[in-house]
C-alpha cells in the first residue's frame, strides 16, 4: 500500500511539473504535511540542493 501511495503521489507532482519546478513545491509541501515522510526543514534543505548542484547547458 505504501508503494502504491508512494507512486500515486510523484504521479500528481509529475503532472504539474511542466510549469517548472517551482511549480511542484505546494505538492512537496502538501505531501510533507500529510505523510510525515519528511518536515519544512528537509524540503528546503533538499530545494537549497538542488540550486546549487552544477546544470548543463545544451546550446
Amino acid at each position: 500500500m505504501l508503494y502504491m501511495q508512494l507512486i500515486l503521489e510523484f504521479l500528481k507532482i509529475g503532472a504539474f511539473s511542466f510549469g517548472g519546478g517551482f511549480a511542484t513545491l505546494p505538492y512537496i509541501f502538501e505531501l510533507a504535511d500529510k505523510t510525515n515522510w519528511f518536515n519544512y526543514v528537509e524540503v528546503n534543505q533538499m530545494i537549497t540542493i538542488s540550486q546549487m548542484t552544477p546544470r548543463t547547458t545544451c546550446m
